[in-house]
């Protein structure tokens, strides 16, 4: 019989208030960002199973409580690549108002490539063979312009906002990607300037339908074929 293996993601917290997210394979589990108190993770067995903790970048809501965790595992905050167990995770540039990295993490097992950037406006290297990205798409363009005419944002959060991932560049950089291979996007670190369905179609406009869409926070199974959210 064949067995089904699978990668379990759980997105804690993804936004302002905290960023915390776990990659597990059931041997490793890779954590991205610490912007919440780990307490939040109720499987304790994590721990034991956990081999490292990327850090996108410093501000608190990705960084709160580093020091917590690198008493317990090793602390990637730069761009470097290196093998943990069945995972192989490159962290490369990504551009924000801050040094800011993004992750590729290929687990060779289940042979499933993962890319995960967020708080960022252009990435220095795409990969163009990609099963999953976990990706923040903070702003739609036109939702933004909108409310700075009628005056309903201010300015000093419109010009912050430049430095995040707004849809309209997302679905520019989709474009360079593989969508023969890509099976789900996940989006993450949304602002009120963001409507979900306006997002999808035009998502969908450039992969053909093809291509699972989900938001947010929850539990994400990956195989090499499919994405489910629990």
């Amino acid at each position: 019989n064949t067995i089904l293996v699978m990668i379990k993601v759980s997105i804690f917290g993804t936004g302002s208030d905290g960023n915390l997210s776990l990659i597990d394979d059931s041997i490793t589990a890779i954590m991205i960002d610490c912007g919440l108190n780990p307490k939040i993770i109720k499987d304790v067995n994590i721990y034991n199973r956990l081999k490292a903790c990327i850090i996108t970048h410093e501000h608190k809501d990705h960084s709160k409580f580093a020091d917590k965790i690198a008493e317990i595992v090793d602390i990637t905050n730069y761009c470097t690549t290196k093998v943990v167990d069945n995972f192989e995770i490159t962290t490369v540039e990504a551009f924000h108002n801050i040094k800011n990295i993004a992750a590729y993490i290929y687990n060779k097992a289940d042979d499933i490539n993962i890319m995960w950037a967020t708080d960022y406006y252009k990435i220095s290297k795409l990969y163009n063979e990609l099963d999953y990205i976990f990706s923040e798409i903070s702003y739609d363009e036109e939702i933004l312009q909108d409310a700075i005419v009628n005056n309903s944002v201010e300015y000093m959060h419109y010009k912050g906002l430049q430095n995040h991932m707004s849809l309209q560049r997302f679905c520019s950089l989709l474009k360079n990607v593989n969508l023969n291979v890509l099976k789900g996007i996940v989006v993450l670190h949304e602002s009120d300037y963001l409507d979900r369905i306006i997002a999808i179609d035009k998502i969908n406009e450039i992969t053909n339908g093809r291509c699972s869409i989900f938001f947010g926070r929850g539990e994400y199974l990956l195989t090499k074929g499919k994405i489910i959210k629990n």
